[in-house]
């Protein structure tokens, strides 16, 4: 099973752009979105809202606390970001057939920064 992303576009006024990826998926299934999705990151929000390069230290403890959830049957979702200025954001649907296929959107889902990282209750 294929994670599940949400992108939200924020756009400002200033002409900026925040576009927001939420990813889902079950922790009973076999492929772990916020596993894959970190993948896609080089940087996180530390502690001190301060962006940080993502370590091997990072990984081992975010893939620690994501077993944890899912020992406890949570549903385990990450948050993650990228800031692009309007020009970038009309120059990737430009050049990626607007974004609207999977593999349109694989080419533009990169360098983004973790927010973090939870997990729910799923009564299902």
């Amino acid at each position: 099973m294929a994670p599940r992303w949400a992108a939200i576009v924020v756009n400002y006024e200033s002409g900026d752009l925040l576009a927001e990826c939420v990813t889902s998926l079950r922790s009973d299934d076999s492929a772990g979105a916020p596993e894959i999705v970190v993948g896609y990151c080089n940087t996180y929000v530390g502690e001190n809202g301060e962006i940080e390069k993502i370590s091997d230290e990072f990984k081992n403890n975010l893939f620690e606390l994501l077993e944890s959830y899912s020992s406890k049957c949570y549903r385990n979702i990450m948050i993650s970001y990228k800031d692009l200025s309007q020009h970038d954001y009309e120059h990737l649907l430009r050049e990626n057939n607007g974004c609207k296929e999977q593999k349109d959107q694989e080419k533009v889902e990169h360098d983004l920064t973790v927010i973090g990282v939870f997990g729910i209750m799923d009564p299902l």
